[in-house]
């Protein structure tokens, strides 16, 4: 259990981590996204970011709650917590995944190779060729924006 102090640290460093995940996007586009109550109803023109919205405001609901509007802090923060969110977005800060994360990651990455492997072993040669060309220039940008990214 967080002390009063504690509390407002816990607030100030979800607000940060929430305004840089959403950070790539427009000030309309963020206030839908971070939208937590009720229902939401997007009206706009194609190509606009309706679909970007919502992925959005899923990842926000499941990974924030209702944190984006409210000075709420819940009853399983700790110590912990306060630890992860606290250096995310400080720059020349390590974030450090708890066992139960990186275990969440590794399997992550072992079914997304699964399932890649499954999708290329279905496919001809220079298909897969194209789409390991394609994905070596997403990973060449992906990247150099991490290098940008990390000289702030």
């Amino acid at each position: 259990m967080l002390n009063r102090e504690e509390e407002l640290r816990f607030c100030r460093a979800r607000r940060g981590a929430i305004a840089l995940d959403f950070q790539a996007l427009n000030p309309e586009q963020r206030q839908a996204a971070l939208a937590t109550e009720g229902p939401l109803l997007l009206l706009a023109g194609a190509g606009s970011g309706k679909t970007t919205v919502l992925i959005n405001r899923v990842d926000n609901l499941l990974t924030f709650g209702r944190g984006s509007d409210t000075d709420e802090v819940p009853e399983w923060a700790g110590e912990e917590g306060l630890a992860f969110l606290e250096p995310i977005g400080t720059k020349g800060k390590d974030v450090c995944l708890t066992d139960a994360g990186q275990a969440l990651a590794e399997g992550t990455v072992a079914r997304l190779i699964a399932v890649e492997d499954a999708i290329l072993g279905s496919w001809p040669a220079e298909d897969v060729e194209k789409y390991l060309s394609l994905a070596e220039q997403y990973l060449t940008a992906f990247r150099e924006k991490a290098k940008h990214l990390g000289n702030r």
